[in-house]
């Protein structure tokens, strides 16, 4: 259904696999209804970063994340304790996130190509990761370079 993780990269940052989730919870009605084009939505109207930090519903974090996260901001960075210190996710520059928001099972951080679903009753973290599609000269250049 969504191009998410796979094994490896789960099991490399111990993350749970939004996919597995996603089929998991087909059976209970009252899950978030995060699906792709809910998704591509975000995308595209938070394409954009804030003009300043300020403008993000940082408070929303503390308020309604699960405590296991121990959720940090030291500096201009978010730091979510619930990941492996050698996480990409571990720490976050809030100059490049784009919003935050809220969901009924979980708070969504977006980035340029990647959303952070934290769960508000657990500490599952679910990451999307959006396909990078080659531009049209990248693909020229694939051709010309594949012929010599």
């Amino acid at each position: 259904m969504l191009p998410l993780c796979n094994g490896n990269v789960t099991t490399l940052f111990k993350l749970t696999c939004y996919k597995t989730q996603i089929t998991e919870e087909n059976r209970n009605p009252h899950r978030d209804m995060i699906d792709n084009k809910t998704i591509d939505n975000i995308y595209k109207k938070y394409s954009k970063r804030p003009t300043s930090i300020d403008q993000l519903n940082i408070p929303l974090l503390f308020e309604a994340a699960h405590e296991d996260h121990a959720i940090e901001i030291k500096g201009h960075d978010l730091i979510i304790n619930s990941q492996e210190k050698w996480s990409p996710f571990h720490t976050i520059d809030l100059n490049r996130v784009h919003a935050i928001l809220d969901f009924d099972k979980s708070i969504a951080i977006v980035l340029h190509s990647s959303i952070l679903f934290i769960s508000k009753t657990s500490d599952d973290v679910k990451i999307h990761i959006r396909d990078v599609r080659p531009s049209f000269s990248d693909r020229l250049r694939g051709l010309f370079c594949a012929c010599l």
